[in-house]
């Protein structure tokens, strides 16, 4: 089975900037998580950054 790093929050943890998830509803992820092998991963949190955080937010540019 195909392991697939997918990111936690994604997957229904509260890991974001502001403590929330942003589980999509979409049968192709769902598909997808149904068929490999999941790894879950944060790269916020593994970086040591807390829940909640500020947002980042780009200033004075176009990105």
């Amino acid at each position: 089975m195909t392991k697939v790093l997918v990111s936690a929050c994604m997957l229904g943890c509260k890991v974001r900037y502001n403590g929330s998830d942003l589980k999509p509803s979409n049968n192709d992820f769902d598909r997808l998580i149904k068929n490999h092998k999941i790894v879950s991963f944060c790269p916020e949190v593994s970086a040591g950054l807390p829940i909640p955080r500020i947002p980042a937010e780009i200033q004075c540019g176009v990105g």
